[in-house]
């Protein structure tokens, strides 16, 4: 089979914005794993609730609301 002829190859897997996409994709990848392993390893949750990322948007949502004055403060 003649795959670097085919039409996947030629207009998709071969485009510039998919290697880019592959390219950054392993980049964090690469960069990212040790910290998830590290929080694996220490026993606390990544993902879900009571997890580091849902603690983090909570904190930026808390910080938002915190910056809006209220409706009786002009």
């Amino acid at each position: 089979m003649d795959v670097y002829h085919s039409w996947i190859y030629v207009y998709i897997l071969n485009t510039t914005w998919m290697v880019r996409a592959i390219l950054y994709a392993t980049f964090a990848l690469n960069i990212l794993s040790p910290i998830l392993v590290w929080f694996i390893f220490r026993g606390q949750k990544v993902l879900g609730k009571g997890g580091l990322i849902n603690g983090v948007i909570k904190t930026v949502i808390d910080r938002k609301g915190a910056q809006q004055p209220s409706p009786t403060q002009k």
